[in-house]
């Protein structure tokens, strides 16, 4: 019997633990109410009853006041529509409604009782205390609710990343007080969804589109011990749920051609570069309802995204002088000579010259120069045309919540990510897609939360977060007969006489590089 008592409380003790190391995972993601409890001469009211209920969601949360008259709600789901309730024998029943509860955020709720029959009610707004001063800690930051989300200009609806550089103390490309922009933290209900694959600001893994985002919180300074790696910004976003009452919305955003122009650069190119044309098409739509009223709620969100887009590519390419065999350099009195075919191969050793393989790929795989942007302007120029960089995106957001009781709240949401995009463009008009970027994205997390009195609470969580990226070239086998050196193609042919180690056997070696443009 002693064995099993030692075993069961080993076992209980290793599961608080572990349960507790996932707190800290998962903290930021919900809020926390707290406040004193006192009568008109301020006084301190002991074991009063506090109810915070959500009449929205049906969520409540019960706790009693201790010997100080505080009180401490913590775990709370992050939302707008909470009503505070405090009751107690010998005073009339306090309720405090339109509480906004902020994501990573304890917020201070104060109440005063009047001494009285507990049936009579005083009822106060707290709608005009949404912004209050937070003296738990000192962070700072600011909150993003549902209603700036869906106010704010963001033109960019699958991510409200463009959002984070609203911030103060944070430049554009992400650099949060000083910080390097590797250094800045996402979490999207509770989990680390920062893109670790290519580290780029901004990036959400699963993505999160803004109109499924309840509100988010982004901590520019003064970060806490348990906020996590990183020494940047801290952005904390949460989910959206749903409500006893079924809601939904639906959006399209269409971008034609009818407003774009041209840039200078393009119009002066001879012939003059068309146009690149930019069709942006986003559209989704949410619904959310209840299950089972006051229990069972659940959420979804679908977003979708589809480009019609091409961006100028300037390609270093030969002009027609080093097409036709000479060789212009600069001379000793600062101007420009040529060598002509004849003698280029009059110099040749072997009496050769330029190998005809090579001018071939120049005729026929090369287009001609029509500008000097690029290239060393002697013997090579730039050819400036609009690639093609298609884009289509689809976010699909799911989130189930399970009101068990006043004390036990369950959740699980999930988002994936299915984009097939443009890594980098093709080397010459015609050419098939070389470069895509592939994203199959996922993440899912549960979490269990236990409130066992004031000072104790259980936090089962758990999650997975699979970054798939993937970036192929479709169009570009590897070795000396690539894509693009030497006019390979799609099949890695190329000029015969260069798919060799020794490259010496190329007349004219020293030739355009795709890549540099």
């Amino acid at each position: 019997m002693v064995n099993r008592t030692k075993l069961f409380t080993f076992v209980v003790f290793m599961v608080a633990l572990l349960t507790g190391a996932m707190t800290l995972m998962a903290q930021n993601e919900t809020a926390t109410l707290t406040g004193t409890v006192t009568d008109t001469s301020s006084a301190v009211v002991p074991g009063a009853k506090v109810l915070l209920k959500n009449a929205q969601t049906g969520a409540s949360y019960r706790t009693v006041t201790d010997q100080a008259g505080l009180y401490r709600i913590p775990e709370v789901k992050p939302g707008p529509g909470y009503t505070l309730t405090v009751s107690h024998p010998g005073f009339q029943t306090s309720i405090v409604a339109s509480i906004y509860l902020n994501v990573a955020v304890i917020r201070t709720q104060n109440v005063q009782m009047n001494v009285g029959n507990v049936i009579q009610t005083v009822t106060v707004s707290a709608s005009n205390q949404d912004v209050t001063l937070d003296t738990t800690d000192a962070t700072v930051g600011n909150n993003f609710d549902v209603a700036m989300l869906n106010q704010l200009p963001v033109s960019d609806r699958d991510s409200p990343a463009a959002l984070f550089t609203q911030q103060p103390g944070i430049t554009n490309d992400g650099s949060s007080t000083g910080a390097r922009v590797d250094q800045d933290r996402v979490t999207v209900d509770g989990l680390d969804v920062n893109d670790m694959a290519t580290g780029q600001f901004g990036a959400i893994v699963g993505n999160a589109p803004v109109d499924s985002v309840q509100e988010f919180r982004g901590v520019e300074a003064g970060a806490l011990s348990t906020s996590g790696p990183g020494g940047g910004g801290e952005y904390d976003m949460v989910t959206k749920s749903g409500t006893n009452n079924f809601h939904g919305d639906l959006f399209e955003y269409y971008r034609d051609r009818t407003m774009e122009g041209n840039t200078w650069f393009n119009n002066n190119a001879f012939p003059q570069v068309p146009r690149p044309p930019l069709v942006r098409n986003q559209f989704g739509g949410g619904v959310g309802g209840p299950v089972l009223r006051n229990k069972v709620l659940f959420y979804f969100d679908y977003d979708g995204r589809r480009d019609t887009l091409s961006d100028v590519v300037d390609q270093i390419v030969p002009l027609d002088s080093y097409r036709n065999g000479n060789i212009t350099y600069e001379n000793t009195s600062g101007g420009t000579s040529s060598i002509s075919a004849a003698r280029v191969a009059s110099l040749d050793p072997e009496k050769i010259g330029w190998n005809g393989g090579v001018q071939s790929i120049f005729t026929n795989r090369y287009p001609h120069s029509n500008n000097l942007n690029v290239g060393d302007q002697l013997n090579t120029g730039g050819f400036a045309f609009n690639a093609p960089f298609p884009l289509r995106l689809s976010t699909y957001v799911g989130r189930l919540d399970w009101d068990i009781n006043s004390k036990m709240k369950f959740y699980g949401v999930t988002h994936v990510t299915r984009e097939n995009a443009t890594q980098s463009a093709i080397q010459f008009p015609g050419d098939p897609e070389t470069h895509p970027f592939l994203n199959d994205s996922y993440t899912w997390v549960l979490h269990h939360t236990w409130t066992i009195s004031a000072n104790k609470v259980n936090d089962l969580y758990g999650g997975n977060v699979n970054e798939d990226y993937a970036f192929s070239d479709t169009y570009n086998p590897t070795g000396v007969t690539q894509y693009q050196t030497f006019g390979g193609n799609g099949t890695g042919g190329g000029d015969p006489d260069c798919a060799v180690p020794d490259r010496d056997q190329c007349a004219g070696a020293d030739l355009p590089d795709s890549r540099g443009g």
